[in-house]
């Protein structure tokens, strides 16, 4: 995902078309698939190019589960 899609909340419409091709090209051609039904992903949280090792409550306050 990119990150507009994500801002813009389109993200969840891209997986939902994503998932149905998906499941169409598995209807057509099942051996490319190892015979297993494509599996719908999450969307991603969050995404880091460089992760913090920690996370403090107080720099990323929503962030945190408590």
């Amino acid at each position: 995902m990119t990150p507009a899609a994500m801002h813009s909340g389109v993200a969840a419409h891209i997986y939902a078309q994503r998932d149905d091709v998906l499941q169409a090209a598995y209807a057509l051609h099942p051996n490319r698939f190892k015979m297993r039904r494509p599996q719908r992903t999450a969307l991603p949280v969050e995404a880091w190019i460089n992760m913090p090792k920690t996370v403090s409550a107080e720099a990323y306050p929503a962030k945190v589960a408590h």
